[in-house]
């Protein structure tokens, strides 16, 4: 089962979540029905990866990796990159038409939320994503390395951010770049945690952020 989750979440689903995407951004289909794909593709993965794994040994950290101070440092330089380039126009865009032009450019309406109803399903999205990628990724994707393949914990953290990453490439370039950033951030928290909340908790929180900017535009 393990070997045929892996194949849907590298091929069948990038696939379809780049036509989908295609036919959003043509006008051919809903944001609301393209919200409910997310639910229901997302939720039959895990489904599908707790048939055969356990929550428990997905939601803990039972091989981690042993860090050292050098990558703390890169990991922190991570953080701040986000955050000087995410967060901060974010915070600043309420108050300085500058960066409310700057978020303004890259935010694709055809995609993400922009009415009170979309806001509010974009909302459930946010939850469902959080969720089920961390679960994906960072617990099923990682152990699956580990087990599977025998790879060491630290190849099999980096490999599973990369897929991660590229498993958003609908996103452009700066989207699979930030995607390995956000990956490799989330599971060096998975790490440090010991469980897979805190990941989750910031996944939901970091993809509100959508929400935060419809309602900032529309002032």
């Amino acid at each position: 089962m393990g070997l045929y989750v892996i194949l849907i979440v590298l091929f069948i689903l990038p696939a379809y979540n780049y036509y989908r995407t295609r036919k959003q951004q043509a006008g051919a289909a809903s944001k609301e029905s393209g919200y409910v794909f997310i639910h229901l593709i997302n939720w039959s993965i895990v489904i599908l990866i707790l048939i055969d794994n356990p929550l428990g040994e997905l939601y803990r950290s039972n091989t981690p990796v042993t860090f050292g101070a050098l990558w703390d440092i890169a990991i922190w330089c991570l953080i701040a990159y986000l955050i000087l380039t995410t967060i901060l126009p974010l915070a600043l865009m309420p108050y300085h038409q500058q960066f409310k032009d700057m978020v303004r450019s890259n935010y694709d309406d055809r995609l993400y939320p922009i009415s009170t109803s979309e806001q509010i399903q974009f909302g459930f999205v946010t939850v469902t994503v959080g969720i089920c990628e961390e679960i994906i990724y960072r617990g099923f994707m990682y152990q699956y390395l580990i087990n599977q393949t025998g790879l060491t914990p630290t190849l099999s953290y980096l490999i599973a951010s990369l897929l991660f990453g590229i498993g958003h490439f609908m996103q452009g370039l700066r989207g699979i770049s930030n995607s390995i950033m956000f990956g490799l951030i989330m599971g060096y928290l998975y790490m440090a945690s010991g469980s897979l909340l805190l990941p989750i908790i910031i996944h939901i929180a970091y993809n509100l952020r959508s929400i935060y900017i419809a309602r900032v535009l529309q002032r």
